[in-house]
């Protein structure tokens, strides 16, 4: 099996600045980038003792079967795995169901899977 490793929580937010700035006042986080994603969706990334936390704007559609339009709070939990082709083969032949293949990304390779109860989860290879 993989080594899958916590990497991040994905939060959405309408104002993912102001978002961000509460995490940073409140309870001491750092802000680390500020990234435009397209579809005029900014991130911020920002690091809580040593968790990162990326505040978003929604996407225009989610990656949820189901689910119509945007929507705010946890958006997903990404898992970091080394090789990220390897990895999403392996989870396909154990039955899993991707809303995402993989897709390269500046410094990034991604993909997203459905969990439990539709809880969408993506996995990422880092360069």
């Amino acid at each position: 099996m993989r080594d899958f490793r916590f990497d991040h929580i994905q939060l959405t937010s309408p104002d993912p600045v102001e978002t961000a700035r509460f995490y940073e006042e409140m309870f001491g986080a750092r802000q680390v980038a500020v990234r435009e994603v397209g579809e005029g969706r900014t991130v911020v990334d920002l690091l809580l003792n040593g968790l990162q936390i990326s505040v978003g704007h929604p996407r225009a559609q989610s990656l949820v079967p189901g689910v119509s339009g945007a929507s705010y709070g946890i958006d997903h939990v990404g898992f970091a795995v080394d090789d990220l082709e390897a990895a999403v083969n392996e989870l396909k032949e154990k039955g899993m169901k991707f809303v995402m293949d993989v897709t390269q990304r500046p410094g990034v390779k991604i993909s997203f899977l459905l969990g439990p109860e539709n809880v969408l989860l993506e996995l990422l290879e880092r360069d």
